[in-house]
């Protein structure tokens, strides 16, 4: 059998059927099948990039660009850091802590919180990029892991620099 529900169908459709044998005398017997489709949502959640000049703050909002097919709030769960060991490390939502990069360079500060808004305070000097994962979450209970890279830009000498063939 295939059952496909009406769109936003959402319960438990009983479906009676009886079965009989070929045998003299002849056996039947009658039965109910339950067929129940569930309420479903997804969150789709995307990776954030944040690039700034050196020496900049970068802020934004992670959850600006996921989205839930029950149309409800996307917060965010929780997050991973590098230490400066390069371990991920668990980052507590909502409090300002040191965040490294991949080569174990300490970057800045970093603040994500749950409303998906973040502050990231670079190092003085500091250039390169800081991965932080986060996991969205929606009203359903649906997760999405994701990662915000904020990368931080070297400034560039002024002046004309001359042009190399490459």
């Amino acid at each position: 059998y295939t059952f496909v529900p009406a769109p936003n169908f959402v319960g438990t459709l009983p479906v009676v059927y009886t079965v009989c044998d070929n045998g003299s005398p002849q056996a039947c017997d009658t039965a109910t099948l339950y067929l129940t489709s569930l309420e479903t949502s997804t969150l789709d959640a995307q990776n954030d990039i944040n690039q700034v000049p050196a020496g900049t703050t970068a802020t934004g909002n992670v959850v600006t660009n996921d989205s839930s097919s029950d149309n409800t709030a996307i917060t965010v769960q929780s997050a991973t850091y590098l230490n400066s060991a390069g371990v991920a490390t668990t980052l507590p939502l909502g409090t300002p802590t040191q965040v490294y990069d991949a080569s174990g360079n300490l970057a800045g500060t970093m603040t994500l919180n749950s409303n998906g808004t973040y502050t990231f305070v670079p190092t003085t000097g500091y250039s390169g990029t800081v991965p932080v994962n986060y996991v969205g979450v929606n009203a359903a209970g649906d997760t999405d892991p994701v990662t915000l890279s904020i990368e931080a830009i070297p400034a560039t000498t002024g002046g004309n620099d001359k042009p190399s063939a490459q």
